[in-house]
């Protein structure tokens, strides 16, 4: 097993317009549907886990350019964090150099990074996600 993929962690982007790739490799819309076709325990499903990935946004891309719903901006500017806050793909807290962890994030700010389909929970350095950057398909303009 590569990871644990959690439901919370699934159901943090199901409303979301996000993608998912499945097991033939195709770029798929993820809904609530997908949730509830989900075994009702504590892990995600290990068919789920092992044969669909999430199409996410690196936190590395939050000092970049995205388009959400037909408007470009910079995430970090409308989070109010610092370009300085992004250290090595990760969020930092400037003036301790500590790791922020999603837990340690602003309910809104957790809302609007899952919104714009942000990896908070590092899905992707797990193999749980794949980064959209690397997806064949133009998603997420």
């Amino acid at each position: 097993m590569i990871g644990n993929l959690k439901i919370r962690h699934l159901a943090a982007y199901a409303d979301k317009k996000c993608f998912y790739q499945n097991k033939e490799q195709r770029i798929v819309p993820f809904s609530f549907k997908d949730l509830c076709d989900i075994n009702d325990n504590e892990d995600a499903g290990i068919a789920w886990q092992e044969n669909y990935k999430l199409v996410l946004y690196p936190l590395s891309d939050l000092t970049k350019k995205i388009t959400y719903n037909g408007y470009s901006f910079v995430p970090i500017k409308k989070i109010g964090l610092s370009e300085e806050s992004i250290c090595n793909g990760k969020l930092i807290n400037v003036a301790t150099g500590r790791k922020i962890n999603y837990n340690d994030l602003e309910y809104q700010r957790v809302i609007m990074l899952t919104e714009w389909r942000f990896d908070i929970f590092e899905l992707i350095d797990k193999g749980l996600a794949i980064d959209v950057n690397t997806s064949r398909k133009k998603l997420y303009k």
